[in-house]
């Protein structure tokens, strides 16, 4: 069996079949996004680092039988062979109408962050729903450690793609960093807006009680930053556009399908942080009319 899934930002995905029957997901890295002959190799060791950093601490990822580099005379790819997971956390807190089990899972996903938390960020983990799922044992995965962005001994950072000077600050902050929360905070709050079984309040204090005071802290937002925020955007404030959003939809002052649009204009393109700053206009006027109702 091949079927073909969704494509990632970086990769080609599909189905396949191996010996004794047994389901993998192939994931091709390089046809996509041309990464290149030259630079492939670096990549593939930083994505070697980056898997054995997050079993060194205990990160519950899915299972590898197969990484390789295939050359090409102009561009490499990486191939990967990972075990299928069938239900996708996306999916999952979205559909699921039992508060309680919800509740169960927003905590596993919690303390995967809090064990990167403890080990003071080795590793960057994006906190995107889309990318863990539920294995036959009901056991939440991490699955994609694509690109592997992560932190040396002398707090030195490996980003790819390369981001600019300017923005290399925001990355660090979003994956190596407290402020992470906030990324953390709006996924979770995007896909339970679907049913609004759990509150935005019940969201903080789960995060506050497993990732701790500086997790508490980093979702207070005053009054004069959300002001300036609607004011005089840019687009490093696109994690707190995305925290009022939420919390607006919460209120029934912004729709679900407006809530959805709001996250899609305001997605990482590669290195740069938004498509276009037209996109960053449209969603703070679109908030600004809500906020008034």
């Amino acid at each position: 069996m091949h079927k073909k899934l969704k494509s990632g930002n970086y990769c080609d995905i599909k189905l396949v079949t191996l010996l004794k029957n047994d389901i993998y997901v192939e994931k091709i890295y390089g046809k996509k996004t041309i990464i290149g002959a030259k630079f492939m190799p670096v990549l593939f060791s930083y994505f070697m680092k980056y898997r054995k950093m997050a079993e060194s601490i205990d990160l519950p990822i899915c299972d590898t039988s197969y990484e390789k580099i295939i050359q090409g005379s102009k561009n490499s790819y990486i191939v990967e062979f990972q075990s299928y997971i069938g239900t996708n956390f996306e999916d999952f807190l979205r559909n699921e109408q039992n508060p309680q089990i919800l509740t169960l899972y927003i905590e596993k996903y919690l303390r995967i962050f809090q064990k990167i938390w403890k080990h003071n960020f080795p590793i960057g983990v994006d906190p995107s729903i889309r990318n863990f799922g539920i294995d036959n044992d009901g056991e939440l995965k991490y699955f994609d450690f694509f690109p592997p962005h992560q932190k040396d001994l002398n707090s030195n950072y490996f980003l790819w793609p390369e981001p600019s000077v300017e923005d290399k600050a925001f990355f660090v902050k979003r994956y190596f960093t407290h402020d992470q929360v906030r990324v953390i905070y709006g996924q979770l709050l995007r896909h339970l807006a679907n049913h609004r079984l759990i509150s935005p309040q019940k969201v903080k204090t789960l995060i506050s009680t497993i990732l701790g005071a500086p997790a508490r802290d980093g979702l207070i937002i005053s009054p004069i930053l959300k002001k300036r925020v609607l004011e005089q955007p840019n687009p490093h404030d696109m994690d707190i556009i995305r925290m009022i959003a939420c919390e607006l939809c919460y209120e029934k002052k912004l729709t679900y399908n407006q809530l959805t649009m709001v996250f899609k204009n305001s997605h990482i393109q590669s290195n740069n942080i938004l498509a276009s700053q037209a996109n960053l206009t449209m969603i703070v006027k679109i908030l600004n009319n809500s906020n008034k109702l």
